[in-house]
């Protein structure tokens, strides 16, 4: 996988972007409600991107070296920084509907690229820790499966369609991010 910053050019490949399924439709071809609500809201927000982003912004695209397809997007946004910590937030990963499946290898690779992103908007503003923050929906097995195995725990549950995730980083990660 190759990971980088989303750039203009990149919103039709971003309009385009499918990571869920329609839905299925009763026999008046109306569509049923979609049986994972919040795979419809991330494709709609993935869709909805408008790159570049700002400084405080990384949209990250995972490209497929094989086929040049863009597989994943996800974005990292600092939020502040308050007595040396920063606090970041994932604000969306989405892997292509024919992507998943795979084990979860490609969606862990986009955690550690935005991760490694997180540290380096921390260490730009001269962090010297950072949490990072991701909300997930409560039924959504396979991303609280992905943030669990990147060492993110569940911290509550905000309302009924969210649950707030954390991942705390300490001065070693971001001196790594510092130092190269």
């Amino acid at each position: 996988m190759v990971w980088r910053d989303a750039v203009r050019q990149d919103r039709f490949l971003l309009e385009g972007f499918r990571c869920t399924s329609d839905p299925a439709r009763r026999p008046d071809r109306r569509p049923l409600p979609h049986p994972r609500p919040w795979e419809v809201a991330v494709q709609k927000w993935a869709r909805t991107q408008r790159p570049p982003s700002g400084t405080d912004e990384r949209l990250r695209l995972g490209i497929d070296p094989d086929g040049d397809l863009l597989t994943t997007v996800g974005e990292v946004c600092l939020l502040r920084v308050e007595d040396d910590i920063a606090a970041v937030k994932m604000t969306g990963i989405a892997l292509a509907a024919g992507r998943r499946g795979t084990g979860g290898h490609i969606a862990d690779s986009a955690v550690e690229d935005l991760i490694r992103c997180s540290s380096e908007l921390a260490a730009a503003q001269g962090a010297s820790g950072m949490i990072v923050v991701a909300w997930v929906h409560p039924l959504n097995a396979p991303s609280q499966r992905m943030l669990d195995r990147n060492g993110f725990c569940w911290r509550s549950r905000i309302s009924d369609d969210i649950e707030d995730w954390i991942l705390q980083a300490g001065p070693a990660e971001l001196t790594m991010t510092r130092d190269g």
